[in-house]
């Protein structure tokens, strides 16, 4: 109402406007409700015609979009888009129809009334299909934005129901002298034929201009009114009460504890009860048992009914409206020709917006994968960084090298005897040093890097021979890396398959990065091992 006010305020007034209301003495006692064909046969009435956002093109863009969001709701990455562009178009629509409720008071019809009727009526019919059709809208932290659209589609609904409702001024048909043609138009009235003229002629009301008045017969819209009756009675039973019931209150998920906490308050009182409250509890348990059981929010039968219910309906309605909008001789004219910008740059739009969406999706997992290597690559060279600040200068030059064996995937750091010994597969001439381990300097043992080396280079015998010691398989060297994520690293098949043998862990982070370093050095054999054994890509 206040922006409907300001609006109003705001609108400049116009030099030929007629400081006196020329309709300040007129009887309104024959609206649509009370259309006479016999009585009205020779009235028109003076109105403004369509404006190009309600026209056929945009009205039939919008009906295509909501029908691809309630059939593609199990694509949200594809049906986001289309969602966007119904609740602005529809909302636009209905702040639209709000203003014209207020200010079109005593005023001439405005065609635009049936552009926003034919919106809103549809969007208000179509709020619960797609809320309950789509897990996008109403598990995720937007639903409250749209039940705050639905609320407004029926507002809006509210409002078109009174400016069509609503009695408007008609006047006797002027026709010339000469040849009996109808005026319709100011600029006629330079053709002397003409001996009568139209007060309407002259006048404006906020939002629109003088120049804009057309004259049509007063048939032409309340003649075929019981059409759009029928689309009036099905949203206003129907479309109103759908969209408040799907969506005032917004439906969400119950924690566990909101359940059980609604359980417990609902269970029989020791005190007398009348029947009444005795069922609601039993409901109010029951259905939270459900949800329980479930582990997931389901809308209910009485809601679901509603949904079904409404998509035939919108179906009906839009057939009721186009053919009352269209079943004037030539349908009511918008202010724009389909050839105008205004009638197909949307379309175009939207088609663009929809090959976003798809290279987005097709491009999301590639830039994904390469986003997890670069992350991995920071944290390899924070690692690096925090081991040069703790050593001297030799520990630094030791560390750096440490880190580019690593990353070629093929050696690690040279450190003891035993270490030596697994590069070259020969462990047997320093076995005793298995056993002992304090050469290696930090909290990783000699005996980890070995493992970790071996399987690098894929001597078996050698891995064989350390893991009969004792060492575990999934102990992490130096660097976060496991023996298994080393041998995928090169690409050593049978290593691999003997580690998982020996019990290495494909789960968690471990499976993932072996997935990812196989994966990057093209080793499709070692992946698809991997993943047989449980290993996960993401």
């Amino acid at each position: 109402m206040l922006l409907a006010f300001l609006l109003f305020l705001a609108t400049p007034g116009h030099a030929d406007d007629s400081p006196v209301d020329p309709y300040q003495y007129w009887d309104y006692s024959h609206g649509a409700l009370e259309y006479n064909a016999t009585y009205d046969a020779n009235r028109i009435l003076c109105v403004y015609p369509l404006s190009g956002q309600y026209s056929l093109l945009n009205r039939l863009l919008y009906y295509a979009l909501i029908i691809f969001a309630v059939v593609g709701h199990s694509h949200p990455w594809l049906v986001t888009g289309p969602l966007a562009y119904i609740m602005t178009y529809s909302s636009t629509a209905a702040v639209h129809a709000l203003i014209m409720a207020v200010v079109s008071k005593n005023g001439l019809l405005d065609i635009d009334v049936l552009g926003t009727w034919a919106i809103i009526s549809i969007g208000c019919l179509a709020v619960l299909p797609i809320f309950t059709t789509s897990k996008a809208i109403s598990e995720s932290q937007y639903s409250p934005v749209f039940g705050f659209w639905g609320t407004l589609m029926s507002i809006g609904v509210i409002c078109s129901l009174v400016s069509i409702h609503r009695e408007y001024p008609d006047e006797l048909e002027c026709r010339s002298s000469t040849n009996n043609q109808l005026l319709t138009s100011q600029t006629q009235l330079l053709d002397h034929a003409f001996n009568c003229t139209y007060a309407c002629f002259g006048t404006s009301q906020p939002l629109r201009a003088a120049s804009e008045i057309e004259i049509i017969s007063k048939k032409a819209i309340f003649g075929h009114f019981s059409i759009l009756q029928g689309a009036l009675a099905l949203t206003g039973a129907f479309g109103v009460i759908s969209a408040l019931f799907g969506c005032i209150p917004m439906h969400r998920k119950s924690t566990e504890a909101e359940l059980r906490e609604t359980i417990r308050h609902n269970q029989p009182s020791k005190r007398y009860e009348t029947s009444k409250v005795a069922r609601s509890k039993r409901s109010a348990r029951k259905h939270a048992r459900e949800e329980l059981d479930r582990g997931e929010y389901r809308p209910g039968a009485m809601t679901m009914c509603w949904t079904i219910l409404a998509v035939p309906s919108v179906a009906i309605v839009i057939i009721l409206n186009e053919v009352f909008i269209l079943a004037h001789e030539g349908g009511f004219q918008s202010s724009e020709k389909p050839y105008a910008i205004g009638q197909w740059g949307p379309w175009v739009s939207v088609f663009l917006a929809a090959i976003a969406a798809c290279m987005v999706k097709f491009y999301t997992p590639r830039w994904k994968a390469r986003q997890k290597i670069l992350s991995e690559e920071r944290k390899a060279f924070n690692l690096r960084n925090g081991i040069e600040a703790q050593g001297n200068t030799s520990a630094k030059n030791e560390s750096s090298k440490q880190l580019g064996d690593i990353e070629a995937g093929l050696k690690t750091p040279e450190i003891p005897t035993i270490i030596s010994a697994t590069q070259s597969g020969h462990i047997a001439a320093s076995s005793n040093n298995i056993s002992n381990g304090s050469d290696i300097v930090g909290t990783v043992s000699a005996e980890v890097i070995a493992l970790g080396t071996a399987s690098a280079n894929g001597h078996t015998d050698t891995i064989l021979r350390i893991l009969d010691s004792g060492v575990d398989v999934n102990e992490k060297d130096g660097f976060g890396l496991t023996a298994l994520i080393r041998a995928s690293w090169a690409g050593r098949e049978s290593t691999v398959k003997l580690l998982l043998e020996r019990g290495a862990i494909t789960s968690g982070w471990q499976g993932k990065m072996a997935v990812t370093r196989a994966s990057q050095n093209h080793y499709s054999n070692v992946v698809q091992i991997l993943l047989d054994h449980g290993a996960s890509k993401e």
